[in-house]
Parts: C-alpha cells; sequence; structure tokens
C-alpha cells in the first residue's frame, strides 16, 4: 500500500508541482492497510482541499477521494479520516454466520 500511495502521490506532484502535500501514511483499519494523502490543488477561483485513500479488496484497489473548498477543510478533514476507520470487509463466513 505504501507504494501505490507514494507512487500517486509523485504522479500529482509531476502533474502540479503547484499542489500543496499535508500529511499522508498508512491506517490499520479492520485488518486492511488503508493508504492516504492529502493535499491543497487550484481551482478556477479557489483552493480545493482533496484527500485520497487507497486499500485492496479482493485482489482490486479501491481508490476513494474525498475533497471540499479548502476554507471549508478545517471542518471536515477529522470527519473524513472517521469515514476511513468505518471501512469493514465483511468476509463470506461472517455474512453465512449472521444469517443463521
Amino acid at each position: 500500500m505504501k507504494e501505490l500511495t507514494d507512487g500517486t502521490k509523485m504522479m500529482l506532484k509531476k502533474v502540479n508541482p503547484t499542489n500543496v502535500f499535508f500529511s499522508d501514511g498508512i491506517e490499520a483499519v479492520d485488518e486492511k492497510q488503508v493508504g492516504y494523502f492529502d493535499f491543497k490543488s487550484a481551482a478556477m477561483d479557489e483552493f480545493i482541499y482533496q484527500l485520497m485513500f487507497f486499500f485492496e479488496f479482493g485482489g482490486r484497489t479501491i481508490i476513494g477521494t474525498f475533497n471540499c473548498s479548502y476554507r471549508e477543510y478545517a471542518d471536515w478533514r477529522d470527519f473524513v479520516f472517521q469515514v476511513i476507520r468505518t471501512i469493514r470487509v465483511i468476509r463470506e463466513e461472517d455474512r453465512e454466520e449472521k444469517e443463521l
């Protein structure tokens, strides 16, 4: 996950060197490694706060994003991380047990 997170971040830096990156890392969420980073980018008439996160599921990469006006990011950032921390993997055997 670190390689994917770092690679995506580097690509975004190359595409737009004016992006300002804040934090990045890997969090363990329900036994999954979730990579993330957040940054500020320019839009037509204001700056945008963006957060991207990644995890593997069933052999595929899941990519999630959040964005809002940079003016509002302080109101949303912690909430978005709370949402990411609610990711749960429902395994087939767990689903079957609940149905019994």
